[in-house]
């Protein structure tokens, strides 16, 4: 006899045919289980569960599971332990059910209820989805317990999460702190703040994530997924400030088999990184590849996973073991000069190119007349003026080729000829395109490129010369 179930890797569903057998013997259950251990508490579980719902077990007999198409190492094997349920009370003829046209999925508890996986929800484009039964909600048909089975009831459809904008806080900033804000919320360019503490870093980082107009349906789609397998309800763009002594592993995902880490759920978000350079190296390492492809690949023992992680990556630091030191200033740090060089040298250069801008946080001073709703409503309109003129996408993943086709002549004789790298350039046009945008302009003007040089070129020259 075979029951149909699914098993779930990550979000993927697989199926798996649930073999089952009676033979003589003592009153057990054997399941052959190809991944080893995973399912020993089961076995146990599953004949407690049809005990305590009223149905008994069958008498001198052994129950062999056989489960066929069962994925090796999967991270989730719970789900099969209704389907072996089923089984049980099909071949024992306790219960007649439709195992032919059904798929049985679900975990049971001691007293027999049924609670569905977390990626459950997720069915409702799959092909197999109507014909599911699990527990409450699920998108085909619903039990509470094992003594539903009998009559289950169809399920809805269930419905996507409605995203939800947070009401913002009554922030204010400088003119141009407000502007550095606005620049980053609308293009969702990468960036980098550093700065002596107390001058207003994760204070930004927090205002940053309020300003961020809504993501593309897609990616908020594909976000409320990676959300769900933690049990937790994404209303908004993610939210995620991990801290600096965050484990590799936790941050980048890994293991085996291979899951997803904390820019996984970043992903269509904010990830802020305070104290950057207190996080391990092999974490800022490993930022490369999402921060320019939008997506992280893993691979253990021979699998190969490849996770979502394209989100807004802003980061905060110190540019010394004590704060205070910045360019361009008399540094009054009590340690020496050696010392200062060996922390900064932690920041190198293939990663720092990676963010398109960079800031010094000791230069936000001045008076905080600029409310974070005012820069909320001045973003809105930049992004809407974007789409206005027909592109979707934020201004960060625009390629030079389609930037150049809205530079102005004027603006182009205005691009510096020497630059220390292709993202160099490419960031000054990406923000050069986002100032364009908050002036609501058809065209990068001189004066956006010259605004973009300030946040793209030169403080990343100042920080190569702060020890010269």
């Amino acid at each position: 006899m075979i029951i149909k179930s699914l098993q779930f890797t990550g979000l993927e569903p697989h199926l798996v045919q649930v073999e089952i057998s009676l033979i003589p013997g003592l009153p057990n259950l054997q399941i052959l289980d190809p991944e080893g251990l995973t399912l020993r508490a089961s076995g146990t579980r599953i004949k407690t569960a049809l005990i305590n719902q009223g149905f008994h077990w069958p008498k001198s007999k052994q129950i062999i599971v056989n489960l066929r198409g069962c994925r090796q190492k999967s991270e989730d094997s719970s789900s099969l332990e209704l389907a072996i349920a089923v089984g049980v009370l099909q071949i024992s003829q306790q219960l007649e059910l439709d195992i032919i046209n059904r798929i049985y999925c679900g975990e049971l508890s001691l007293t027999g209820e049924v609670h569905p996986p977390l990626q459950i929800r997720h069915l409702n484009t799959a092909p197999w989805g109507p014909l599911v039964v699990s527990g409450s909600p699920s998108p085909g048909w619903q039990i509470d317990n094992l003594r539903g089975l009998s009559q289950p009831r169809i399920g809805q459809r269930l419905p996507q999460m409605k995203m939800e904008k947070p009401l913002i806080p009554d922030i204010e900033f400088p003119q141009h702190v407000a502007k550095i804000l606005a620049i980053i919320a609308t293009g969702e360019h990468s960036a980098m703040i550093a700065g002596p503490p107390g001058s207003g870093k994760s204070t930004f980082a927090e205002a940053l994530y309020y300003v961020l107009q809504e993501g593309p349906s897609s990616t908020m789609a594909e976000a409320q997924k990676w959300w769900a397998l933690s049990g937790q309800e994404l209303l908004w763009r993610p939210k995620v400030f991990p801290h600096h002594s965050t484990s590799p592993l936790a941050m980048i995902g890994g293991g085996y088999p291979p899951t997803p880490g904390e820019i996984t759920r970043a992903h269509g978000g904010l990830l802020f990184l305070d104290e950057y350079l207190e996080f391990p190296t092999r974490v800022q390492e490993a930022l490369r590849e999402p921060m320019e492809r939008g997506e992280i690949r893993i691979a253990r023992k021979g699998q190969v996973r490849v996770f979502p992680a394209d989100s807004l990556v802003l980061a905060a630091t110190n540019l010394c073991v004590c704060g205070n030191l910045t360019p361009n200033t008399v540094s009054h740090c009590r340690l020496s000069l050696n010392r200062c060089k060996s922390h900064l040298e932690r920041l190198n250069g293939p990663m720092l190119d990676r963010f398109t801008m960079l800031s010094f946080s000791d230069s936000w001073k001045g008076q905080r007349n600029q409310s974070l709703q005012k820069i909320n409503i001045q973003v809105e309109e930049a992004v809407a003026w974007r789409k206005k003129r027909g592109q979707q996408i934020p201004n960060n993943k625009l390629s030079l080729k389609d930037i150049f086709l809205r530079l102005s002549n004027l603006g182009k004789a205005r691009l510096p000829e020497a630059l220390t790298s292709e993202r160099r350039r490419q960031a000054l046009l990406r923000v050069s395109q986002t100032l364009a945008d908050l002036d609501q302009a058809t065209e990068i003007q001189p004066k956006h490129v010259d605004e973009a040089e300030k946040y793209c070129i030169k403080p990343f020259f100042q920080l190569t010369q702060i020890f010269s």
